[in-house]
């Protein structure tokens, strides 16, 4: 069985090769690259609050990056290649209060009642004319 301080340099060596870029967070990656077993380091993240604390620091570092990354993607899109859905995705998250597709719509009880009432006539005023029509067309 391993000794305390080589579990911890191992622990050490892992969560560096897991902020790598190589590695990006992945923990298969890691393990792979450092030839541990990925039930060895869900254990110790078990066991070990320390190394269960630098693992998820390292997790949202890695979101983070990863976002950084996209956003400098995205703006290379924008600028460099002019992508028309990357620009139109970038105003829709960044100014949603004026690029957004959603609308708020408030009604109150008499105008939705007289509309329903207009619409089924409506209908049923199509519905006549459609019968009317395939009628015509089986004479």
């Amino acid at each position: 069985m391993a000794k305390r301080s080589e579990i911890k340099e191992q622990q050490e060596k892992f969560i560096a090769e897991f902020k790598s870029l190589r590695s990006a967070g992945n923990v298969l990656v890691a393990c792979q690259t450092l030839g541990y077993a990925r039930s060895t380091v869900y254990h110790w993240r078990i066991i070990d609050e320390g190394f269960a604390h630098l693992w998820d620091e390292t997790v949202l570092d890695g979101f983070d990056i990863r976002a950084d990354e996209a956003e400098n993607a995205l703006r290379l899109a924008i600028t460099k290649d002019r992508n028309i859905t990357a620009i139109i995705f970038t105003l829709k998250n960044l100014r949603p209060d004026r690029y957004r597709e959603r609308f708020d719509v408030e009604y109150k009880g008499k105008i939705a009642n007289e509309l329903k009432q207009n619409f089924l006539a409506t209908l049923s005023r199509l519905g006549k004319n459609a019968d009317e029509q395939l009628r015509r067309k089986k004479i």
